[in-house]
Order: C-alpha cells, then sequence, then structure tokens
C-alpha cells in the first residue's frame, strides 16, 4: 500500500505486506515481482485502453485478474473492478440569469450535457425552468425518459452510446445511461435537447436547470449548460470512496475464464483476390484449449465459421476462402478449454475491428511514396462522413496497413480538419489512434 495506515483502516479485511514507495503510470507500466533471491516471478506490462480495460484508466476502477489461474500477462485476463453497486445518486440544481455577450440565440435553443474525459453514469428527471416563482415554464421534453426511449434527445460522437434502462436502485424507473467515450466539447460530443414548444433563451431571463445523476465508472466531471454556454457548471458526481476490494474476491471474478490470446495475424496482409488466406494465433490455458474457431463475414454478411487446426496445441492456424477483389473480409477467434469455457480474440467478437481487405489495385505503382491503407466496414465509412458526425471525435474502428506489410488491428478513426472541410472529401482529414501495445512504427500513439 502506499499508506498502509489509512489503507487498512478503510479496508481492514486486506492483508498488508508493506508499503509502496513507487508510482504506476496511468498511461501503462511494468510490474515486476520478484521472488526472495531477486528473480522474476511475475511480470506484468499494463496499458490504457487498446485491449485493456479503459475504465481503470484512473477513474475510479481498478484492474482486477478475472481468473487467478489465467495468464496474467495478457489483457485477456483483466477486466476493471465493477463500481456500481457502490454509487449513489445525487440532484444538483443551478439557477442563473442567462447572460451572455453575444445576444440571444436565434436558431439553437437547446440544453447540453456531456461528461469531460470518458466514462459512464446514469441521468434522470431533467428540467429546465424560465422564470422560476413567476411563470414557472417547463421547457424540457422527455426529461424523465419514462416512455421508455431518447425521444427528443441527440446523442452525438463521443457521447453516442446512451440507452434508456432501468434503475438499478429503483426498478421499473427509466434512466438514460451515457457510455461516454471521451469528453464534451463546445460544438459536438454531447447529449442535446431542443426546447419544447419553441421556447428560446433570453439573456435577461433567469433559468433554473436541475437533474438527478449517478456515477457509475471513469471520468465523474460532467458539465451542463444551456445553448452557448450560458449557465456552465461542472459538476462533481460523488465517487464512493471504498473502491476496489482488497482482501476480498475480485469484483469481476469468474471460475473459469477460458482461453487467453496474443499473436493475432493475418497474412498475406493484403491478399490476393481469388486466393485464399489466414488466420494465425497463439492460445493458452491452464486447462488446456481444446477448439479454435475462426469466424469470418465478408462485406457485411451473416458470419461464417470456419475450424482453426494446430500441430503444437499452441498455435493455431484457420483459412478464409478466396474473395473477390476489393471485398472486406472482418473476423475474430473464439477459442474453448477443457472445462468447456469460451474466450474471444479480439475481445469485443463481432464489434471488434479485426479485417482484411482483398488487394483492390490501389497500392499499385506506388514505388517511391509510403502507402498508409485504413480498412473499415462499409458501414462505419458511411456513418463516419455522416454530416450529422463529422465533427465527432468518438473513433471508429478500423485496421490499418503500413506499406502492404505491416499491421494494426482495432485502431480507432475519426476525421479531422475544420467543420467546413470535414465534410468536403478533397479537404478531410484523417486521426488515427493505434492501440497502445501496438503503436505505429513503436513510437505513436495517434497520427493526422
Amino acid at each position: 500500500a502506499h499508506d498502509l495506515t489509512a489503507t487498512k483502516a478503510k479496508y481492514p479485511a486486506a492483508t498488508i505486506i508493506g508499503e509502496f514507495g513507487g508510482q504506476l503510470s496511468g498511461s501503462g507500466d511494468r510490474l515486476v515481482l520478484s521472488d526472495a533471491n531477486g528473480n522474476p516471478a511475475d511480470v506484468v506490462e499494463y496499458f490504457d485502453g487498446g485491449n485493456w480495460p479503459i475504465l481503470a484508466d484512473g477513474g475510479g476502477s481498478s484492474l482486477e485478474l478475472v481468473d487467478p489461474n489465467a495468464d496474467n500477462s495478457k489483457p485477456g485476463a483483466w477486466a476493471a473492478s465493477d463500481e456500481t453497486g457502490k454509487s449513489v445518486w445525487q440532484t444538483f440544481t443551478h439557477e442563473d440569469v442567462a447572460r451572455n455577450l453575444n445576444g440571444d440565440p436565434t436558431q439553437y435553443n437547446e440544453f447540453i450535457f456531456g461528461l469531460l474525459d470518458e466514462g459512464s453514469f446514469l441521468i434522470d428527471d431533467i428540467s429546465v425552468i424560465e422564470d422560476p416563482g413567476g411563470d414557472n415554464i417547463e421547457m424540457i421534453q422527455n426529461g424523465d425518459f419514462s416512455g421508455g426511449s431518447a425521444d427528443k434527445w441527440r446523442l452525438l460522437g463521443t457521447h453516442r452510446h446512451g440507452q434508456v434502462v432501468s434503475d438499478p436502485s429503483q426498478p421499473g424507473n427509466n434512466v438514460l445511461r451515457m457510455d461516454a467515450t471521451g469528453s464534451t466539447e463546445h460544438m459536438h460530443n454531447h447529449a442535446e435537447t431542443t426546447f419544447a414548444n419553441g421556447e428560446r433563451i433570453t439573456s435577461s431571463a433567469t433559468y433554473r436547470y436541475s437533474f438527478r445523476a449517478r456515477w457509475l465508472g471513469g471520468s465523474n466531471k460532467l458539465h451542463t449548460r444551456l445553448y452557448f454556454n450560458r449557465i456552465p457548471r461542472s459538476n462533481l458526481l460523488p465517487v464512493p470512496e471504498n473502491l476496489g476490494t482488497p482482501g476480498l474476491a475480485n469484483s469481476t471474478a469468474v471460475a473459469n475464464h477460458g482461453p487467453t490470446y496474443s499473436g493475432l495475424i493475418h497474412s498475406p496482409a493484403v491478399p490476393p483476390a481469388n486466393t485464399p488466406f489466414t488466420v494465425s494465433v497463439n492460445a493458452a490455458d491452464p486447462d488446456g484449449v481444446t477448439k479454435l474457431e475462426l469466424h469470418y463475414s465478408v462485406d457485411g454478411a451473416a458470419f461464417q465459421t470456419a475450424a482453426m487446426a494446430s500441430a503444437d496445441g499452441t498455435k493455431f492456424v484457420g483459412t478464409i476462402p478466396a474473395q473477390a477483389a476489393d471485398s472486406i473480409v472482418q473476423f475474430y477467434v473464439e477459442g474453448t478449454d477443457a472445462k468447456g469455457a469460451a474466450s474471444l480474440e479480439p475481445w469485443k467478437g463481432p464489434d471488434s475491428r479485426a479485417l482484411i481487405r482483398v488487394d483492390d489495385g490501389e497500392a499499385e505503382d506506388l514505388d517511391f511514396i509510403n502507402n498508409f491503407r485504413i480498412t473499415m466496414t462499409e458501414a462505419d465509412a458511411t456513418f463516419l462522413h455522416e454530416v450529422t458526425n463529422v465533427m465527432s471525435n468518438d473513433r471508429l474502428g478500423a485496421t490499418v496497413i503500413y506499406n502492404e506489410s505491416e499491421i494494426y488491428y482495432n485502431c480507432g478513426v475519426r476525421l479531422k480538419g475544420s467543420q467546413r472541410g470535414r465534410n468536403t472529401q478533397v479537404r478531410v482529414g484523417f486521426n488515427v489512434a493505434f492501440p497502445p501495445e501496438k503503436p505505429f512504427l513503436s513510437a505513436h500513439r495517434t497520427v493526422g
């Protein structure tokens, strides 16, 4: 523990063997557990993101082993601790004059909210009252989500992953769960709703807005405002003090997790048209790996399954049949151990983005320049360029292949550039984030 006395007081069930004087980096670090002779008994190198649990990136949750018998050097053996049962609802109320130096809005009259970093929270009972104590005009539509949907709300960019769920502390009460993948900002990447009945914000009028919110994980900094930064507030959602489970079973523990993986790769990097190609992966499990299957989808069609074989019980190889030029193949593998536990690689399975593009001829005659191939599913590529999404900072999954040989799975892509250029084919740019365990050219987490 960093502070033995304080930790013991907070977690009396924990067995603490001493104090740790070092610091663990939030962006990734390497931990070595040594025996009495100084020999390494266990080594873990963790990262923030990629295949590692993102909510453990300084947002309250800790990294927990799901199965102590699994290979803990692999990210598939870890999960972010589940803190959702410890958090509580809190009501926030703000009242002020909607003053602004730029006059009153003529087009947009909205209530807006968003986290200041990636994280998850619940929100309910949203209300905006004009002239509280006077006319008391309610301006919000569907602020309690009682109909079971987020109708009247627009969930944009990093805040598009929201859904109405039942309140875990009050079953039957509908609330909005938001899973933000990044920060809100001034013109997109937030949740917003237009005021009812054409109501407008007046800079000389007083407004009172209120809501209930409950932190689940990640950032607890929730920014709220009326349109164009009127009555802006940064709200700190309460985070429990008794985070994690030291001295007790891990909150995410399972009896048997299934195989862990390394070295997933397809070959060749850009397969020729009408020629079969392979996918290989290393799989391990303390109970033994009994079966590995390759699941693949061509151009968005239903997934098909092919068996994977191994000559040594560790490296498994499967074959994808020949495909036409310019086909896009998405794939993942599923392994089962001797006790019947299954796991996926990449761990999101059909929602991950390990992709193969059959040779389309685009890279021919490129003798003197580098080729940076971004492969996305057709649905993701279409959504990326939707006029209502071009300002999004939410990254969509992709595979990058550099110079037709270096493969990077599960990258994240967003558009970059001004709002005037992102929707123009000859001006649009791309910002690509790479998995932290495999940065571009071993050096760059992001490139433009």
